[in-house]
Parts: structure tokens; C-alpha cells; sequence
């Protein structure tokens, strides 16, 4: 093409088309990791780890008790907080059934009245 043809583009044109790239940049570089932190847990693999919480034997049938254990996936620095427990329910000779011994709502500790047989959270009664 010649020369004396070409239209020179305009400064508002460059302008408007300068920012749009820097927008669509900025936008790629704050979304990747966004996107990356929301579909990255969906192929990571769990690794499961068990955990000995005591002989079968010590555990009565129809009892719901306390047990305690270490976290498997402590950090170094975890110290005491890498001890953590749960609720251990033996239905039969060969059922047991475990329970969080945190609320899934709040967390907050949840307690066994087995007077009442049933587990108390303190933050929703």
C-alpha cells in the first residue's frame, strides 16, 4: 500500500485500543489464579491416611467415646494443634461409625450427652 494512502490511526483510537489490552492482560493475570484455585482441588488426589485409635476391644458395643489421634497431614510447625479427635460409635461387632468432633457450620466443639444420647453443638443448642 502507498504511503500517501494510509490514514494515520488516531490517538483516541490508540488510546481505546491500548487500554483494552492492558485490561484484558490485567484481567488474565488476576484471573488465572483465580481459576486455577477454584478447578485445582478437583484433580488433586486425596491421600487417605489411617489413623489407630486404640484396640477393638476396648470399645463397648452401643457406646459413642471420644478418641484422639494425631493429624496426617500436620505441618512441621503444627505442634499441639496436630492432635485433633473425633467421636467413635461402635454399632456392632463389625460397625463402627465416626463423627466430627467439630459443628460442619460453625466448628464449634460438639459434645456427646449420652444421658440424652445425642450430640450438643454450644453455638446451635
Amino acid at each position: 500500500m502507498n504511503e500517501a494512502n494510509q490514514i494515520p490511526i488516531s490517538r483516541r483510537k490508540f488510546f481505546n485500543k491500548l487500554s483494552i489490552f492492558l485490561i484484558t492482560l490485567s484481567s488474565i493475570f488476576v484471573g488465572l489464579p483465580f481459576i486455577g484455585f477454584l478447578f485445582i482441588p478437583l484433580f488433586r488426589r486425596v491421600n487417605r491416611t489411617w489413623r489407630s485409635v486404640g484396640d477393638v476391644s476396648q470399645f463397648k458395643v452401643g457406646t459413642t467415646v471420644r478418641v484422639e489421634y494425631e493429624d496426617p497431614t500436620p505441618l512441621p510447625w503444627a505442634g499441639v494443634t496436630a492432635k485433633t479427635a473425633a467421636w467413635l460409635r461402635r454399632d456392632s461387632e463389625l460397625v463402627f461409625i465416626a463423627f466430627s468432633i467439630d459443628c460442619t457450620h460453625l466448628g464449634c466443639p460438639v459434645r456427646w450427652l449420652p444421658e440424652a444420647n445425642l450430640f450438643m453443638c454450644p453455638c446451635h443448642g
